[in-house]
């Protein structure tokens, strides 16, 4: 992940965010099962929420 528009983009996998709907969102999915990040220590649960709210709120670039 290097930018909001790349993230928006997707991957190879297809789409990896899914606007209002973070339980089909490949990145959450990922981010929830420790495979991301890549690097580094694995993110907190509060950590995690903020993400899942940002989806599902419509993950806007602001």
């Amino acid at each position: 992940m290097h930018s909001y528009a790349s993230l928006m983009t997707g991957s190879q996998n297809g789409t990896v965010i899914l606007p209002g709907n973070a339980d089909k969102s490949l990145f959450i999915q990922s981010v929830q099962s420790g495979q991301m990040p890549k690097r580094g220590s694995p993110l907190s649960p509060s950590q995690i929420s903020l993400l899942v709210q940002w989806v599902n709120s419509g993950a806007k670039n602001n």
